[in-house]
């Protein structure tokens, strides 16, 4: 563990603490736990939906390499939300 946290400039508490602490670690990397979600200012969310879709879309441009700004993400959420009001104006006929 000293090599370790020698090797990449951590002390060897953070390195212990990891490898006791390292199934929970695993776990907390897949599925929606995988990123800390944090798109908005702490306000209920509007829509599961329209969250979960604009976190994968937020996925998909950081993993592609690109940079979300906050104009994009306004763009986007927009585009979500007409896309789901015409979803719901055509079951509703």
């Amino acid at each position: 563990m000293h090599a370790t946290a020698r090797h990449f400039g951590i002390d060897q508490k953070r390195v212990r603490e990891w490898d006791k602490n390292f199934e929970t670690l695993l776990q907390r990397s897949y599925g929606k736990g995988k990123a800390q979600r944090k798109l908005s200012n702490g306000a209920p969310v509007f829509s599961e939906e329209l969250d979960d879709a604009l976190f994968e879309f937020f996925e998909s441009e950081r993993s592609a390499g690109r940079a979300v700004s906050n104009r994009l993400r306004w763009t986007r959420m927009s585009h979500l939300m007409d896309s789901r009001v015409t979803m719901t104006e055509n079951t509703a006929l």
